[in-house]
């Protein structure tokens, strides 16, 4: 059946809940009004369930809980009580965080983090996320989703457990529900120099990997980056391989990107994602 991807838009987060539902940049079959719904044709199961926060920032994530809803129920804990609790506190700003079963690790529970695709974590299990939001016990992996049915609401929950503290997801955040996998990606960043952003990612695994292609948000449109496909190294090797691209944005600010992965079957399936602020217009 494909990827099918919602992008939601940004909400505040509050004392509350930032409950986040809205309509995605690209239309879906089947989706109406100003709720997130998948509605793909034919019936078939969500698997490869993964979700991306998009400018996450917070003075003390040690207090920040957030918990997916799918339309029949199934639930996940993707985090809570990351970071440091005691001084000095994690704090971060604009962070792109997706949370894949695939990932090499959780966020940690002490110390702070950065950008990158972690595992989901719980680390107050005894934390209770208040109505409109389901009762617990709650899921500790995204693997619990798949065979539930993607057509209808899902939902993000993110409660902010600590008044003292707040935070925002200034871009919104992302759904996306895919086929079987053909990597496993254990890191992928950008970082830019001189109006160039390079564009580093490493597997940790390549079953039946045919190559990667690199895409660009502009005007929230993707643009495709590799005029050829980035071929996979053939059969993988035991700890993974190390990859890289330049690219050029030609724009001042934050410049989003995504990594798809291509099977040897011709699947495709979104894989990472990374931000670079760009300090030249230079192409």
């Amino acid at each position: 059946p494909g990827n099918y991807i919602c992008e939601l838009a940004a909400q505040p987060l509050a004392r509350d809940y930032a409950r986040h539902q809205g309509v995605p940049p690209r239309r879906l079959p089947g989706q109406r009004g100003g709720y997130a719904r998948l509605n793909p044709p034919g019936s078939w199961d969500a698997t490869n369930v993964s979700v991306t926060l998009n400018g996450f920032s917070h003075t003390s994530t040690d207090d920040v809980g957030v918990l997916l809803v799918a339309p029949g129920g199934q639930n996940v804990v993707l985090m809570d009580g990351a970071g440091n609790v005691l001084t000095p506190k994690c704090s971060v700003s604009n962070l792109t965080l997706t949370f894949s079963d695939a990932a090499a690790a959780p966020l940690p529970d002490t110390g702070c983090f950065g950008s990158g695709m972690y595992q989901p974590s719980n680390y107050y299990p005894s934390d209770t996320f208040s109505a409109p939001a389901p009762g617990g016990p709650y899921g500790t992996t995204l693997a619990g989703l798949n065979a539930s049915t993607p057509n209808g609401t899902w939902s993000l929950y993110v409660p902010d457990f600590d008044v003292a503290d707040s935070g925002s997801i200034s871009g919104g955040w992302s759904l996306e529900i895919g086929g079987p996998t053909a990597v496993r990606l254990s890191r992928f960043d950008a970082s830019s120099r001189a109006g160039r952003v390079l564009l580093r990612w490493r597997t940790a695994s390549e079953a039946d990997l045919l190559g990667f292609n690199l895409y660009r948000t502009e005007h929230g449109k993707l643009v495709r980056l590799n005029h050829s496909l980035i071929s996979g190294v053939f059969g993988g090797t035991a700890g993974g391989h190390a990859y890289s691209f330049v690219d050029r944005p030609g724009v001042r600010g934050a410049v989003r990107y995504r990594l798809q992965a291509v099977g040897l079957d011709g699947a495709r399936r979104w894989v990472g994602t990374a931000t670079a602020r760009a300090l030249s217009g230079t192409r």
